[in-house]
């Protein structure tokens, strides 16, 4: 332990040329000596006399007085060199000063100084030792000492023998000065320093920031005052990150420093708040200049405490002698350093050095005394500061003298190591109280103990190399301003940083080319498919399209014209729409879809139920047609389920259009951030509500594709389209499946282009696909003659009575020959004549055939009566099928013939005939044949004699009505083909 006793009495007596410090009244022996002569001044009697004369004399002066002591923690004598004198002088000065002379002639202020070296174990020791251990009285209160994790243990110390400490170059970690009682700082306090730099912020109009302080100096105090500021401001703390700059593993701290800024950095930290001292910011601005955390985006405000580029690049140089690597240069802190602000430790507010202060004296004959003079620029702030706290001290002992009763004087603190709490709460009061006019400017305290004055705010600028002041802060006005002439130097450019990126949202269109092409196509859907629909109700009362359902087949067109609509509505985006208008968009199409799948689908779905129905369900004789009525009931429910469906959805959580953002792109040149962002539909259960829809919609698809596989090889002429239905399907189907697989896997994917184009081509594909095999082959129908324009009916010679005896009359066969000769003149038509006789035995039955006609016949070997038979014209190629051919058990006649037209489509002619004898059961014969000739896939057209009256209503008629129904066949005649005197009959028949 090294302890400095200092008697203001003879210390520095010879380099302060002030006024002399001796009372009035008394003699000074200075005077006494100036009587002795030049002789006797030079003899070393003289010399000693004078010295006894001196003492003697002091003696005399202060015999009177009462000694207070009070206890200095300072670095070393070099380093508080300023702060001694400021001390010193301060009392010297305050002897004759009106204010305090009459104080000081009752107490002597003697100084003791303790050096600590600057760290907290020394202070622990110095500041014990003085209050506890010191012989001749103890501190009344303890100045310093110099640092803020120092002042936080001395303040503990203090507190524990009740006295006060007294900081002026610091303050403690916590600010504990403002609250303790057995505390008090003439420094700006963490308090004032956070309101600087709020103050900052609110000028450069910037609502969030971030701080990094060093855990092992301020153990996260500054966030917790801060966060108490702020609460009534708009302002943001965005992060704050504690780094320790403590003796760690070197790589593991810088790592965790790296870690902490990176952090920051990825919440778009901006402007940062720095608090940690000179080697934390050597350590902290190494990682930032690493990182790129500096340039004209980027704002550091410092607290005093993290010195310049000299100390941080000192701080580097230890740590390279370390042998530690990864360290930065001189010239990369300076790069760091632009732009940076800087706060001043100290409060100065002396705006000229001529004004007199309390003292009696002015700044400017303070530093031109020659031991102030001598001082560097640092420590003569530093001596004007400590001079200001002495003279304040001194202020508050001459008012507690005063308040204190006598049976308490201030002395008692000085005679006992254990303090009296009232006199050392009472100096702390009367600390708060004092105003004076002091070398750095008015000194007073504002309720919070706060001391008026300004803050310098210092930045370096371009050069990099010089803090230059470019504002300051007033604490009593909370006011912040930046002086005129750099206004326009503060920024590179003079563009003054944001506190965030300035992010723009950049939505994400469609490409024109594909966006014109995907609507172009549905556009021409919906133009064809109109057109479809118009041929469609034109020509339902023809066979070709009355056969397959017209009804049906509006539905189809129908439900596809919104599946192109759909295609459109999916390609709107932010060019056509706000994003409120989206969200109807969103619920629109998906309504739009649903409903247009189940109508078209629903319909192709329902036809090709209908084939597997007739053809692979084995239906019984007597089981009820599936007419289009039934059919129709069939789509009304699946249109009926998808309707509750969507009213559900939409009124109980429909889709809201949102902004969906991607990964941000920044821009190095003008520093600003793009934001991909696409429009999403979305809602709180869109999965659930997305699996329902695919679930019932994906079942549907599936026994569709059941039905179809099942009536593979079926083709119906009478059901004209089942096998292009069921090859619908099957499209459908497979379209659908890589549709919403896409549409899926690319959902909320910054891939939005490749979804779009998919699903649009599947929607486009699979509704075109369909709408060209219903159509198309109607469409052929209709330009090549149908089935029903190739027949001649003979509707006028059945009309004509038969003769009794068989034979023909010779009219009948004029008109027969007329019409060969017709037929075989023809070139664009099958003309198809059923006659019914009773026999071809007489010569005159036979109709001329020549080289024309070849004769076909099938019947009852050794048995007169029955038999059908075909006169095909030469000119047709025709080929009897064996297997479909003949007379079954049941007695029922049928031939079955290929025919084959140049120019035509080919068909299959069926000629049967059913005897008068032969039950209704055998037209079960007829199904099982016509099941077999659907294989070859052609039209069939069936002629005969089925000896059953269409005309009268029986058991007979309705089966036969039961059979053409199920296998949708018309019956193309609709007059008595055998005529009577009594009676007419319908019982020859052509089915198509």
């Amino acid at each position: 332990m090294r302890m400095h006793r200092v008697n203001v009495g003879d210390r520095d007596r010879d380099r302060v040329p002030l006024k002399p410090i001796c009372q009035q009244g008394a003699t000074c022996p200075l005077r006494a000596m100036r009587g002795l002569s030049s002789d006797m001044r030079g003899t070393g009697v003289f010399s000693t006399l004078g010295i006894l004369c001196v003492v003697l004399s002091l003696k005399r002066c202060n015999a009177n007085k009462t000694e207070l002591i009070i206890g200095s923690l300072e670095r070393s004598e070099d380093k508080d060199r300023g702060v001694q004198l400021g001390i010193t002088h301060a009392i010297h000065v305050a002897k004759n000063s009106s204010s305090l002379k009459d104080f000081l002639k009752k107490y002597e202020i003697r100084i003791v100084s303790y050096h600590t070296r600057g760290d907290v174990t020394s202070s622990i020791n110095s500041a014990t030792h003085a209050l506890r251990y010191r012989k001749g009285g103890f501190p009344l209160l303890l100045l310093g000492p110099q640092t803020s994790s120092e002042a936080s243990t001395v303040l503990m110390i203090a507190r524990y023998y009740r006295k006060l400490m007294v900081t002026y170059l610091t303050t403690t970690n916590d600010d504990s000065e403002r609250r303790d009682p057995y505390g008090f700082t003439f420094a700006p306090t963490q308090l004032t320093y956070i309101k600087t730099v709020l103050k900052i912020m609110n000028h450069f109009k910037w609502k969030r920031f971030a701080i990094v302080y060093d855990f092992l100096e301020t153990q996260g105090l500054y966030v917790k005052n801060v966060e108490s500021l702020m609460m009534n401001t708009d302002s943001t703390i965005i992060g704050h990150e504690a780094i320790n700059t403590g003796e760690v593993n070197f790589r593991s701290r810088n790592q965790d420093i790296q870690d902490k800024l990176r952090k920051l950095k990825d919440s778009d930290s901006k402007i940062f708040y720095g608090a940690f001292s000179s080697r934390g910011a050597s350590l902290v601005f190494c990682e930032v200049f690493k990182m790129g955390l500096f340039g004209p985006e980027f704002v550091w405000i410092l607290h005093p405490n993290a010195g310049n580029i000299d100390l941080w690049v000192r701080s580097a140089e230890i740590e390279r002698r370390k042998n530690r690597s990864g360290l930065c240069s001189r010239e990369q802190y300076q790069q760091v350093a632009e732009r940076i602000f800087i706060l001043d430790k100290n409060i100065i507010n002396r705006s000229d050095e001529n004004t007199t202060t309390a003292s009696g004296l002015t700044l400017r004959q303070i530093f031109n005394t020659p031991d102030v003079g001598a001082l560097r620029k640092s420590r003569k702030i530093e001596m004007t500061i400590a001079f200001d706290t002495m003279w304040g001290v001194m202020l508050a002992l001459k008012e507690s003298s005063k308040e204190l009763p006598n049976s308490m004087p201030l002395e008692e603190n000085v005679k006992s190591f254990l303090g009296n709490a009232r006199i050392t709460k009472t100096i702390e009061l009367k600390l708060r109280n004092v105003s004076f006019e002091g070398l750095t400017g008015p000194v007073s305290f504002t309720k919070n103990e706060e001391r008026s004055g300004i803050i310098i705010i210092r930045q370096y600028q371009a050069d990099r190399t010089t803090l230059v002041p470019i504002g300051e802060y007033h604490i009593i006005q909370d006011k912040f301003v930046v002086y005129d002439e750099f206004k326009d130097t503060l920024w590179k450019d003079n563009h003054q940083p944001m506190d965030h990126s300035q992010r723009e949202l950049e939505f994400m269109k469609i490409q024109v080319p594909l966006i014109a092409a995907m609507w172009g196509f549905a556009a021409i859907g919906i133009a064809c498919s109109s057109g479809f629909l118009c041929f469609n109700i034109g020509n339902r009362k023809k066979s070709v399209i009355k056969m397959s359902s017209p009804n049906l087949n509006s539905i189809i067109v129908m439900g596809c014209m919104l599946c192109y609509a759909a295609v459109i509505l999916i390609g709107l985006d932010v060019r056509f729409l706000y994003v409120e208008e989206y969200t109807f968009v969103c619920n629109a199409r998906s309504a739009v879809l649903c409903i247009g799948y189940s109508l078209s689908f629903g319909a192709m779905f329902s036809k090709t139920w209908r084939v597997h129905k007739i053809f692979t369900a084995g239906l019984s004789r007597d089981k009820m047609a599936i007419k289009d009525s039934h059919l129709l009931v069939t789509i009304a429910a699946l249109l009926m389920i998808d309707v509750v469906f969507l009213s559900f959805w939409i009124l109980t959580d429909p889709l809201q259009a949102k902004i969906l953002t991607f990964e941000e792109r920044a821009s190095l040149e003008n520093h600003i951030v793009t934001i991909p962002a696409l429009y999403q539909c979305t809602c709180r259960y869109k999965t659930y509500f997305l699996a329902f829809v695919f679930t019932y919609k994906g079942l549907l698809l599936l026994f569709g594709i059941f039905l179809a596989w099942e009536t593979r090889n079926v083709a119906i002429p009478a059901l004209n389209d089942s096998k292009y239905i069921g090859m619908s399907v099957y499209n459908v189907f497979v379209l659908s499946i890589i549709g919403a697989s896409v549409s899926l896997a690319f959902q909320g994917s910054v891939h939005y282009e490749a979804p779009y184009a998919i699903l649009s081509i599947c929607l486009i594909m699979s509704t075109s696909v369909t709408l060209l095999l219903v159509f198309v082959p109607k469409a052929s129908y209709y330009v090549q003659p149908s089935m029903k324009d190739v027949l001649i009916q003979f509707s006028e010679l059945a009309k004509l009575p038969k003769p009794s005896k068989g034979s023909l009359a010779p009219k009948q066969i004029t008109e027969l020959r007329q019409w060969a000769s017709i037929n075989g003149k023809s070139k664009s038509k099958i003309i198809v004549a059923h006659l019914n006789v009773r026999s071809l035995k007489t010569r005159e039955h036979l109709i001329q055939t020549g080289q024309t006609y070849e004769k076909t016949t099938r019947n009852i070997k050794n048995e007169f009566g029955g038999g059908v038979c075909v006169y095909m014209h030469k000119t047709l190629k025709s080929k009897v099928l064996k297997d479909l051919s003949g007379i079954s058990d049941t007695g029922f006649h049928q031939l079955w013939m290929q025919v084959q037209h140049k120019t035509l489509n080919s068909l299959l002619l069926c000629v049967s005939y059913k005897p008068p004898d032969c039950d209704i059961s055998c037209f079960e014969d007829f199904r099982e044949r016509y099941k077999q000739a659907l294989a070859y896939g052609l039209p069939i057209l069936v002629v005969g004699d089925l000896n059953c009256d269409l005309i009268v209503s029986s058991s007979k008629s309705k089966t036969l009505y039961n059979l053409c129904t199920s296998l949708n066949m018309k019956q193309l005649i609709t007059q008595p083909t055998r005529l009577t005197e009594t009676s007419k009959t319908l019982i020859d028949v052509i089915f198509t």
